[in-house]
């Protein structure tokens, strides 16, 4: 799971539900525009990116949305604050979708 977000708390959040369910953390700073995040998402193929909406009046969202059809194994696109819009999962959402797969896959190995 990719995710350039700034200092924020939902930063934290997602770099310990990715330790608590065993995914890969790619933090990618802010400050990195679409060039350098193109190249940062072909190189790890993160199947998730979570982004801002927009910061430090960078519109980080759509540019998420221009890169997504270049990137065919990225699944999910999570957008932090605004609107969302189609294409866009809510963070919330997802931490939940995540949280209730984490259970399932302990209650399968529990009963094994």
């Amino acid at each position: 799971m990719a995710y350039q977000l700034p200092g924020w708390w939902e930063t934290a959040a997602l770099t310990l539900a990715c330790w608590r369910v065993g995914a890969l953390a790619v933090p990618v700073l802010p400050a990195v525009r679409a060039h350098g995040l193109e190249r940062i998402l072909r190189g790890t193929q993160a199947r998730v990116c979570v982004v801002p909406d927009e910061w430090e009046g960078f519109a980080h969202a759509e540019v998420l949305a221009e890169l997504a059809p270049r990137l065919p194994w990225l699944r999910r696109r999570v957008v932090v604050g605004g609107r969302g819009a189609d294409g866009r999962g809510r963070l919330r959402r997802v931490l939940r979708a995540h949280r209730a797969r984490a259970r399932t896959v302990r209650a399968g190995a529990a009963a094994a």
